[in-house]
């Protein structure tokens, strides 16, 4: 079973800076620490295991633009033939 802890504790525990609760709570509503935290009253209880989750913009990879770039050429060969 998790042991459940306030976010203060949950930081501390896996980070060495100074704890500042309104980063940590931006955090929290962006979804950014998993499993959830769940609020309790006034204040957050989040699982000691949790993690924060580092959310990257997806971006096209330079690969993917090729084969696109590939496939659409392909694409307008085909449709000249065809007329």
């Amino acid at each position: 079973m998790n042991k459940f802890v306030t976010l203060k504790v949950w930081f501390e525990h896996n980070y060495l800076e100074e704890y500042k609760p309104q980063r940590v709570r931006a955090w929290v509503k962006k979804g950014l620490i998993y499993p959830k935290p769940v609020l309790h009253g006034r204040e957050y209880m989040v699982c000691l295991n949790a993690s924060y989750i580092h959310k990257t913009p997806i971006t096209k990879s330079l690969c993917t633009q090729e084969i696109m770039k590939q496939l659409n050429n392909d694409f307008a060969n085909i449709r000249k033939r065809i007329n």
